[in-house]
Parts: structure tokens; C-alpha cells; sequence
């Protein structure tokens, strides 16, 4: 086993002056759904102005009414200058917050560190966590999690106090390994500790924990994930359950043992703010959504059966058994002396899910095993699942000081909405309520509230379940769809559906949109990426595909291609994981507000796939030319001109994980895709830019052409490749303002004239708008005149449509309707010019590595290079492993 600490903080020089130790006061807003008995812990991200904090240690508290707690500040991001960019904040309040509570974060950099609350000590085969109220022991070598609790206040040791139950397909029980353990991050109110490793046995699966301790407290967090790394076999491309790769088990749960002392008896409640219930015993066993479409195919297994048999969830006590729709659980078993409670946020959401308490201990059925009597679980090749659990060790009290009724609707806390648009940290950000045009907010609200919401989405397909909660019903695709209703389709993030809900939390506070964007993170983090290292470099890592267009999932989940509708005239059919289907931002802003390491390791591992996709050297063509696979740039036939949506969201992510960590590969690679896919002396007329149906994605590249020459003057690289990329835009945007008109002009030249046409139009007018900044009066005047004229006719041709709202058109518009209320009420400076001569030359064409293999088999002289590239490709390979060590 090895043990390791990791520094949770980003080393600065401090300046040695006044204003580097000034308080930096952060307007709050915090959204509590009812007064709560007893506080959670919080945990939010706030964005700072560039220059205003500056340090490596922090000093902060958290003041509302008259609680003022101590509070622990940790950086995320910093601007180029040093100084933070987002700073992640944990407090654990003393007293429950009361709905229309206002406060402020109080923070100032302080010339040493503070002491962590929590202390660590580790040995070789455990580790010790104090957290001055209780004393956690755990096993180093077993994942169970916790050898053993103690109670300081009371003295009360319970021995055995947890254990994991794995029990696999044969029935056999399996223990978890422990590989490695170290210390994520400690600070003074919240330590957390990483755990690594596999599930014992034949199968191959692996899991990680991360537990988190609060200071002063008896509350442990565990985050669980279980995680298939096997390649799915996919053949022809296709991605059904019962894949070769699939491995399958009957339970995963988890044990906690009932504290010393008589009387014991069992504790809970249903739901939160119910009546609570004691008696000796209780089971809770939520077997399906409980909603009107409990048994939807949506939850077909790889036979094509709905093994759902219970509608909604069973409570079993010794008084009897009754039945409900939906529970959201807390149990606690407890002695004369202590008490020991659990509870699981989307307890209902992420059915099956089974609590079974006694006198001797509570059962928490994550993966419960009264589920595999119907079928049993299956982790598709490279997926894994991720449980949030929360658990409470204390002394013998009162209900009224259990904390975890809180767990199912917490408390929200979030930096006011001016505040966020002055700090500059979100481009295209405006609040609500300084937004006079209240289309957009209207248009918006009907993704919360409504027929079309993602709340009505989920009640009509049922999008519930371990695997399914959290992605958004693609609604959009019932339009012209010709199979029993509801179809099962899934959107999976498409043009970053997560990041347009979370900027609408920020901007309007309804505490809605939180119940949409925090399960889809998880759902994208999880289920949506391919967490394999196993398949073709083109796959690993990356993001899959929305489900097949107006056809059913069938038995290939949130994984687009099934054999249930591969054309019967043999067609082509089949893919996997592409650049035109990537998107970080989301993930990159979920991090900043909640601190959670899954987002971070996402972006970054979503903009290594971009790099490892274009790595020739691990391709089958590699033997002989190792040259970039052009995948990542990819448009139409593989060719990147004109630029489309693959270069744009490769260039986006690579953006994302370079303001995470400054790695110069991630800002490079943009570049180089930059470089091949756009020139300021490109012949836009041979690109035929004005077909929809080809080219209506270019749109989108030069989006992130924008975002990118905007993190680079932020860096102060004015250089010449920045000058190489504003050229370029500004060459698209002189062409788009004489020659663009809108899609629905031309609705004899799309296959389906959809309201999705309207909303991509937004695209067009921002962009232009956007370029105004790069060029001088009067074009820029102009520019900003014709993309408001197109925004308005967007507009109008959006809301002429009764399916305004499918889910389709709400992900665009959550973006750009942003985007476009920003530019109608924020002007914008000139954006900086390189003030240096360059010449850009004549465009070059860029040959994927496919097309240069075939090019060169078309000649003598390049089959004898390629048969002397793959002569020598061994002695190449074993060059390039050693240099590389």
C-alpha cells in the first residue's frame, strides 16, 4: 500500500504591502428551502476580481445575522497575475440558517498557514482522523471504511464500526483492497482522504472513496465510486448491455455497527420534516421511481426486461408493512449512550436503494441485493458510478441536533449575482435582474417549470435510476418519432447543457436549476465519459455521443449506438466517442463552486483525450506515420476547413484544463488546431459556408477562437499567434456580415426545419457582435448593428414555435441567449492588436493521417517510404519508450 499527502494549496510569493493583507468582503446569497434542525456542513465557490486576492494562506469567516464562523478558503484558479480567480470556501455552521438569510465571506491573506482542524496520523495499516469529538480508525488494507469510532465526549469505542459488502455475479463475497491512500486536501474546518483500489477477484473492477471530516463534528462524507476499467468490445461500433466487456454483481453495501449500551432501538424518517417513527426494527426497499412510469423501458437490462417489480418502496417494520411513491430516508440506530445515522442525497432518484436496521446494525444497500433477484447489475465496459453518503457519530441527543435531515435539500450559498458579473471571472455574464429584456428569462424558465421542462422530461420517460438520473430527456427527438411513445433518448450534455443551467442558477438564484445541473454533472462525470484506458486512443476518456436521432436507446443506455436499429439494408452504422461531441466548461464551473476533484479530473482527462486522439503514433497507421491523426479537428470527410464544431470543442476543453493548471501542452495543442483548421487568407467562397446542413458549425469555431484570444490577452500573449487567430476571426466576420441570413430563409434547404434552426441562429448573431471588438469604426458599428438585427429575427422565428423549448433548442439558448443578453446591455472595450509585423503566408492544407497513408500508396517513392517506416517501427518505438522515461 503506499500512503501519501498531497498540499492542498498553490504556492505564491505574497508582496509585502497594506493593501496584500486587505479584507476582500463577498456579498452572499444563500438559499435554504426550510429552516433545518440542525446544520450540514457548506461548501461553495466564489469568484474575485483580478488583483484583488493575493497569497498562499487565507484567513476567512462567514458572517450572517448573528453567526460569525470561522471558515476555511482554498484557491481553485488564479488569473494570470497570481492572484485568485476562484477560491472554494467550507464552514460548518453553528446555528441552522433561516430561508432570506443574506451574508458575507470575509477573507484576507494571512503570512503563515492555518492549522488544519482535523488531525491525520498514519501508520502502515491505518490511518487515525481526530476530529476533537470523535476519533475515526481507518483500515489501511481493507476498504470497510472505518476500523473503528471512538466518541471523546463520552468515551465510547465501537469496535468494527463499518464494513463494505461486495458480493459478485457467482455469488461470492469480495473484499476491496486498499492500493493507496493519501491526504486530498486539509484545511481548518474539512480534511479529505483519497482511497484507492481494486475489488478483489477475477473481475477487474476498481473502486476509489474519498472521505471527508469536519472539525469539531461527528459527520463523515463518503463519496464511493465503483468503476469497470475494461474496454467495451463494441463490435461494429455498436454499445448494447451484454457487451463482452460488461462485468456484473449482485451487491454492493454498506454495514454500520449499532454503538454499546442498552435500549438499543431503531430511528428514522421517511422523508424529511415527516413524523419521525422508533421501533426495534425497520427495512425501507425503494424498488423503482414510484412515479407514473415506474416500469418504463428506459430501465431495459441487456435481455430487454424491466426489472423493476415494485412500484415506489416498501417499509417493512415489526408492526407491519406499508407502501409509498418516494422516500428520502434517515436512519439511525442508538443506545443509552450514542447514535449512529445515515443518510443518501437522491436516495428515491438513484433506485434501487435498501435500508435495513436493527439492533445490531444499519444495512445501506447502494447496490442492494434484493434488486439482482430480478437481474443483476452490469458496469458497462469503462463506465463507474459514483455515491454521495452521509453519516453521523454522536453521543445520545435529541433529534433536533441530527444533521442529516438536511442532507436531501441542503443549504445553498452562492456569491450575489453583480458581484460575479463585476469580478470578470465568467465572460458573457449578466445578472438577471440587470437584464431589462425578459425574453430570455422567460424562455429559460420553461426548462424548470412547464410541459417542457427537464422535470416533466423525467417524469415522461421515467429518467431515474443509478444510471440514468441526472441527463436530460432529449425530448426533441419524439418529434419524428414513429415507435411507441415515450422514446428513450438521452441528450448527454450536448452542447453543454450543464454549463447553460449552472450560469442560470448564478445569474437568477432559483434554486431549481441546482436540481438540474448538480445531477447531470455527476451523470456526465460518470456515465457520459469512457473511463477506460483499454480501447483505441481515439475512445479512451472521452465523452459519448447523445442517443440515435427519433430512434429508441433500445439496450445501448447513454451510449448512442444499438444493434436494435442498425439499418437492415447493412448501411453504415456504428461509432463511438468523437470530438464534435466534448464539452468541459460545465465541468470546469461545477468545480469552481463546489470543489469536487471528479470535475477537475474530468476537464483535464477530457482535454488529454483531445491530445491522445491526435497521437498517430497509437493508431494502426502509426507503424508508418506517426503524424497527427487530424481526429480532433475533424469536420466534414475529415477535413478541418472549413473549421466546424470538432476544433471548436477540442479548442474549448484544451482552454478549460490550461486556466485549470497552466500545463503549456493544453494551450499549445489549441494553438496547433488553431493553426490547421482557420487562416486569415482562406477562400471562403470554395467553402460553401452558406450550407446549413454542412457548415452551420463554423459558428461555433469561432466562438472559441474568441474565448481563446480572450485567455490570451488575460495571459499577456499578445503574440503572433494571437494576432494570427484575430485576423482570422475578423476575416469570418467581414465575410458573415455581408453574406450570412438566417437558416429559415431557406427552408427548402434543410431536411428537417426545426425550432432548433432558430436557436442555432444566436450563434451567428453573437459571434458577429463579438467581433466587433477586434476591428475599428465603422465596421465594428456595423457588426454590432447586423447581429442585433439577426438576434431579433432569432427571436421571433424561436418563440413562433409551439416546441420552442424541446431540450435541443434550451441547450443552445441557455449559452447564447446569455451570450446575447450580455451583448445587448455590456459594452465591451477594443480588444487588444499585436503591434508587431507578421505575415501569415498562404493557407496550407492539412492531410489527416489516414489521407497522407493513402497519398503516398499511390506513388513508388511513397510505398518505399512506407515500407522502411514500417521496417524500422520497432527500433522507433523503443526509441521513443526510453526517451520518454
Amino acid at each position: 500500500m503506499d500512503t501519501t499527502s498531497q498540499d492542498s494549496t498553490i504556492a505564491v510569493c505574497p508582496r509585502e504591502d497594506d493593501a496584500f493583507f486587505a479584507t476582500v468582503v463577498v456579498p452572499l446569497v444563500v438559499h435554504c428551502p426550510s429552516r433545518s434542525a440542525a446544520p450540514l456542513p457548506v461548501r461553495f465557490g466564489v469568484p474575485l476580481p483580478r488583483g484583488r486576492l493575493r497569497g498562499e494562506h487565507f484567513a476567512a469567516s462567514l458572517a450572517c445575522g448573528e453567526q460569525r464562523i470561522e471558515a476555511q478558503a482554498t484557491p481553485l484558479c488564479r488569473w494570470s497575475d497570481a492572484s485568485v480567480r476562484w477560491l472554494l470556501v467550507d464552514a460548518l455552521p453553528s446555528m441552522p440558517f433561516e430561508p432570506g438569510d443574506r451574508a458575507a465571506l470575509h477573507v484576507s491573506p494571512t503570512n503563515r498557514p492555518i492549522a488544519p482542524g482535523v488531525k491525520v496520523h498514519s501508520a502502515s495499516d491505518a490511518w487515525t482522523i481526530s476530529t476533537g469529538v470523535a476519533e475515526f480508525v481507518v483500515d489501511g488494507r481493507t476498504f470497510r471504511p472505518f476500523r473503528g469510532v471512538r466518541l471523546a465526549n463520552r468515551d465510547i469505542q465501537i469496535e468494527e464500526a463499518s464494513r463494505l459488502d461486495f458480493v459478485d455475479a457467482k455469488r461470492i463475497a469480495r473484499d476491496l483492497a486498499v492500493e493507496h491512500v493519501a491526504i486530498e486536501s486539509a484545511g481548518l474546518v474539512r480534511t479529505t482522504l483519497r482511497l484507492d483500489g481494486a475489488v478483489v477477484g477475477p473481475d477487474g473492477l476498481r473502486w476509489h472513496a474519498r472521505l471527508s471530516f469536519f472539525t469539531g463534528s461527528g459527520l463523515v462524507c463518503l463519496r464511493f465510486a465503483v468503476h469497470n476499467p475494461h474496454a467495451a468490445r463494441h463490435p461494429g461500433g455498436i454499445w448494447d448491455l451484454g457487451d463482452r466487456g460488461s462485468r456484473f454483481f449482485r451487491e454492493l453495501s454498506l454495514r454500520l455497527s449499532c454503538p454499546p449500551g442498552e435500549g438499543r432501538r431503531v430511528h428514522w424518517w421517511i422523508e424529511p420534516n415527516a413524523q419521525d417513527r422508533t421501533g426495534e426494527r425497520v427495512s425501507i426497499y425503494q424498488g423503482s421511481s414510484g412515479g407514473e412510469n415506474w416500469q418504463s423501458l428506459n430501465h431495459v437490462d441487456r435481455a430487454g426486461r424491466v426489472p423493476c417489480v415494485v412500484p415506489g418502496f416498501v417499509e417493512d417494520t415489526a408492526r407491519g408493512q406499508t407502501s409509498g411513491s418516494r422516500a428520502q430516508p434517515v436512519v439511525a440506530i442508538e443506545s443509552e449512550r450514542a447514535r449512529v445515522g445515515v443518510a443518501m442525497p437522491w436516495f428515491w432518484q438513484q433506485f434501487p436503494k435498501a435500508i435495513d436496521a436493527g439492533s445490531d446494525e444499519i444495512r445501506f444497500g447502494i447496490f442492494p441485493g434484493r434488486w439482482s433477484e430480478q437481474s443483476l447489475f452490469e458496469l458497462q465496459g469503462g463506465e463507474r458510478k459514483t455515491h454521495t453518503l452521509w453519516m453521523h457519530f454522536d453521543s445520545q441527543s435529541p433529534r433536533e441536533t441530527i444533521p442529516l435531515d438536511g442532507v436531501a435539500a441542503p443549504v445553498q450559498i452562492q456569491a450575489e449575482p453583480a458581484w460575479i458579473c463585476d469580478s470578470g471571472a465568467i465572460d458573457g455574464f449578466v445578472p438577471e435582474a440587470d437584464d431589462p429584456d425578459l425574453r430570455f428569462r422567460d424562455y429559460a424558465s420553461q426548462a424548470i417549470c412547464g410541459p417542457w421542462s427537464v422535470f416533466a422530461g423525467r417524469e415522461t420517460v421515467d429518467e431515474y435510476g443509478w444510471r440514468n438520473f441526472g441527463d436530460v430527456w432529449a425530448n426533441h427527438e419524439a418529434l419524428y418519432y414513429r415507435g411507441p411513445a415515450p422514446i428513450a433518448s438521452h441528450y448527454n450534455n450536448q452542447f453543454d447543457y450543464l454549463n447553460g443551467a449552472l450560469l442560470a442558477w448564478l445569474r437568477g438564484g432559483d434554486a431549481r436549476w441546482r436540481e438540474v445541473f448538480e445531477p447531470l454533472a455527476e451523470h456526465v462525470m460518470d456515465i457520459d465519459r469512457y473511463h477506460t484506458a483499454a480501447d483505441r486512443a481515439a475512445y479512451n476518456g472521452g465523452l459519448f455521443w447523445f442517443t440515435d436521432h427519433y430512434l429508441t436507446a433500445a439496450t445501448s443506455t447513454h451510449r448512442t449506438y444499438s444493434r436494435a436499429n442498425a439499418p437492415a439494408d447493412g448501411s453504415p452504422y456504428g461509432g463511438g466517442p468523437g470530438s464534435e461531441h466534448n464539452f468541459a466548461t460545465g465541468l470546469l464551473h461545477d468545480y469552481f463552486l463546489t470543489g469536487e476533484h471528479d470535475a477537475r479530473d474530468a476537464v483535464l482527462g477530457l482535454a488529454d483525450w483531445v491530445i491522445a486522439m491526435e497521437d498517430g503514433r497509437a493508431t494502426v497507421l502509426g507503424i508508418v506515420d506517426g503524424g497527427p491523426t487530424g481526429l480532433a479537428s475533424a469536420h466534414w470527410g475529415g477535413d478541418p476547413k472549413p473549421p466546424g464544431r470538432g476544433a471548436a470543442n477540442s479548442i474549448q476543453v484544451l482552454l478549460d484544463a490550461w486556466l485549470l493548471d497552466r500545463d503549456a501542452r493544453y494551450l499549445q495543442k489549441a494553438e496547433e488546431l488553431i493553426g490547421r483548421s482557420i487562416h486569415p487568407r482562406d477562400d471562403l467562397a470554395a467553402f460553401d459556408l452558406l450550407n446549413a446542413e454542412k457548415c452551420w458549425s463554423y459558428t461555433m469555431f469561432l466562438a472559441a477562437l474568441d474565448r481563446y484570444l480572450a485567455v490570451k490577452a488575460e495571459a499577456g500573449q499578445v503574440d503572433d499567434r494571437y494576432a494570427y487567430a484575430q485576423a482570422s476571426f475578423v476575416h469570418y466576420a467581414t465575410w458573415m456580415l455581408e453574406r450570412e441570413r438566417p437558416y429559415l430563409d431557406r427552408r427548402d434547404e434543410l431536411e428537417f426545419p426545426t425550432e432548433a434552426w432558430a436557436a442555432q441562429e444566436f450563434r451567428k448573431a453573437n459571434v458577429l457582435r463579438r467581433a466587433a471588438r477586434h476591428v475599428d469604426e465603422p465596421v465594428a458599428a456595423r457588426m454590432l448593428e447586423r447581429g442585433n438585427a439577426l438576434a431579433e429575427r432569432a427571436w421571433k422565428d424561436l418563440l413562433a414555435f409551439d416546441t420552442q423549448a424541446t431540450a435541443r433548442a434550451m441547450a443552445v439558448l441557455l449559452t447564447e441567449g446569455l451570450w446575447d443578453a450580455f451583448l445587448r446591455t455590456t459594452p465591451r472595450p477594443a480588444a487588444p492588436r499585436y503591434d508587431g509585423a507578421v505575415d501569415f503566408g498562404a493557407p496550407q492544407p492539412f492531410r489527416s493521417q489516414r489521407h497522407r497513408v493513402k497519398q503516398r500508396l499511390t506513388n513508388v517513392r511513397g510505398l518505399v517510404e512506407l515500407g522502411v517506416a514500417a521496417l524500422t517501427y520497432p527500433l522507433r518505438r523503443a526509441k521513443s519508450r526510453f526517451t520518454t522515461r
